[in-house]
């Protein structure tokens, strides 16, 4: 299986819309052949550049809250609306960005693989991630869906 992502990013960060990257990540199957490729999946995520809006003083209330009401409210999950992630969610770790799943599609052919699909998305852009999803948007059962993923593969949450 290949994933294929599609944004688009400021050269400069001007404004708090420069700190989410829309992303739409393609996934694609050969046949049986090998010969061709396929689409069987895609998956719609916000990638936050939370450690640059830190670094360059930027609230992330403010980045989450311009964008969307989903980002408005991952952001108070995460933070309770401060800028430092919830003490009880244990992230120690150093993060770069939040990967913020809030939509995919499956095809029925790659419903079992469907968690290290969604473990190689989130760490598309480095494993310094939090991953952040509503427990219905990727089809997997509760147990097996977390809220936050930090630097693990969902199925080992």
């Amino acid at each position: 299986m290949r994933l294929r992502c599609e944004f688009s990013t400021p050269v400069s960060r001007n404004e708090e819309a420069d700190y989410v990257r829309h992303l739409v990540i393609s996934i694609e199957s050969y046949d049986e052949e090998w010969t061709d490729l396929y689409l069987v999946g895609k998956l719609a995520m916000d990638q936050i550049l939370w450690s640059d809006a830190l670094a360059d003083g930027v609230p992330l209330f403010d980045i989450c809250d311009n964008d969307s009401q989903g980002l408005h409210e991952a952001h108070v999950v995460l933070t309770n609306g401060h800028d430092t992630f919830r003490p009880d969610l244990g992230i120690d770790e150093l993060t770069n960005h939040v990967m913020f799943l809030y939509g995919a599609v499956f095809h029925p052919s790659i419903h079992a693989f469907r968690q290290g699909i969604l473990d190689a998305a989130f760490k598309l852009f480095g494993e310094e991630s939090v991953a952040l999803m509503w427990l219905d948007a990727s089809g997997l059962p509760e147990a097996t869906s977390p809220i936050w993923v930090s630097r693990r593969s969902p199925a080992k949450d």
